[in-house]
């Protein structure tokens, strides 16, 4: 069960936002006077934001699940 779930996530991380897009972010959060609490990198992150705003929690739960393989399916 934890290597599905290791797998799940591997998979997940190779589609993120490319790692220079991540440092630049990193960078721009250094520099700034007055950082924000949460940064939205890459598409897939916009999504989830997205998903998580307007779905109610039981199926952003379930989502999250199903994508992770957290119900050993």
């Amino acid at each position: 069960f934890p290597v599905t779930i290791d797998k799940s996530v591997r998979e997940y991380e190779e589609t993120g936002p490319d790692a220079h897009l991540v440092a630049d972010t990193v960078l721009q959060i250094i520099e700034s006077k007055s950082p924000q609490l949460r940064y939205i990198i890459g598409q897939q992150a916009k999504s989830i934001f997205r998903f998580r705003r307007f779905l109610p929690e039981s199926m952003f739960n379930s989502g999250s699940r199903r994508t992770f393989k957290l119900d050993g399916k």
